[in-house]
């Protein structure tokens, strides 16, 4: 199994911010191929690239993530979940919290065993 990698791109003129999710403390967030930042900024024709070093067998909870808009640490973002589905075997959300009133939706617009894209537009 390859490390997992979850791609965000922007269609939205809002600014959105790609972190790691603080319940998944044990995790070490790659963002953008560096493991020095606290969060990306995703913006039309940028995209973030997230990923995590994995060494197991292909799970449905490999990697935690909040994609926040508008600014960093708002009260309006998603927590998703990202992982293998067990039916398909292609990442994907496996989980998705909504915070808060986000004015950005997300639809998964490439899967691969092992990468996941969501592309974020306009509600």
């Amino acid at each position: 199994m390859a490390n997992p990698v979850l791609v965000v791109k922007s269609d939205t003129e809002i600014p959105l911010y790609v972190s790691g999710d603080p319940n998944w403390d044990d995790q070490v967030l790659i963002l953008n191929g560096s493991t020095d930042q606290g969060y990306a900024e995703a913006s039309e024709g940028s995209p973030v690239t997230a990923s995590v070093e994995w060494n197991f067998p292909p799970d449905s909870l490999m990697m935690g993530v909040y994609v926040s808009q508008g600014e960093l640490n708002s009260q309006d973002f998603y927590s998703l979940s990202i992982g293998v589905d067990p039916d398909s075997g292609l990442m994907g959300v496996t989980d998705s919290v909504l915070f808060g009133s986000p004015t950005v939706t997300y639809a998964i617009t490439g899967q691969t065993e092992d990468t996941v894209t969501l592309t974020f537009t306009d509600s």
